[in-house]
C-alpha cells in the first residue's frame, strides 16, 4: 500500500516529536503538538461530513493553522485542491470564491457551504479550539448536535 502524506507526517511526528515543525508569528508547533492540532481538527471536520476523496479549500493566511489544516484533510483522506491565500484586509465574497474555484474543479467538488468566523479561537494552552469549530460549523449549517 503506497504511503500518503499524512501517513509519512505522523512517522515523523512519532520519530521527532519534541523537535520544530512550525513557527509562525512567535508561536511555535514541535511535531507532536502539531499532530495532535491537526487530529483534532480532522476529528472535527469528519463530524461535519469531510472524508476520503473530498476536495478542501482552506482560505486562511500563511501560518500555522494553514499547516494544522492541511495536515487535518490529508488525515481525513480528503486533498486540498486549491489553497486560496487572502490578503489581509481583503473582501471576498461566497460566490467570488466558488468562481474561482470553477475553473480548477469538477462542478460535483465545488464547496457545498462556507463557513467564515472572524476570528479562530484558541484554548487556554494554546491550542486551536476544535469544539469551538465544530459547534460554530454545526450552527452554521444546521447540523443537530446528536448528528
Amino acid at each position: 500500500m503506497p504511503l500518503n502524506l499524512a501517513s509519512a507526517w505522523e512517522i515523523v511526528a512519532d520519530r521527532a516529536g519534541d523537535r520544530l515543525a512550525v513557527h509562525c508569528g512567535g508561536v511555535s508547533r514541535n511535531w507532536a503538538e502539531l499532530a495532535d492540532c491537526a487530529a483534532r481538527l480532522a476529528k472535527a471536520l469528519s463530524e461535519v461530513g469531510v472524508g476520503a476523496g473530498d476536495n478542501v479549500a482552506i482560505a486562511l493566511y500563511n501560518g500555522n493553522e494553514y499547516i494544522e489544516a492541511e495536515f487535518a484533510a490529508m488525515k481525513c483522506r480528503a486533498a486540498v485542491t486549491v489553497v486560496l491565500e487572502i490578503a489581509e484586509g481583503a473582501e471576498v465574497e461566497d460566490q467570488a470564491l466558488v468562481d474561482a474555484l470553477r475553473g480548477r474543479l469538477s462542478p460535483y467538488k465545488l464547496p457545498k457551504n462556507i463557513v467564515r468566523v472572524d476570528k479562530f479561537f484558541r484554548s487556554p494552552n494554546g491550542k486551536s479550539d476544535f469544539k469551538w469549530a465544530t459547534k460554530t460549523a454545526r450552527e452554521a449549517l444546521g447540523i443537530a448536535e446528536d448528528a
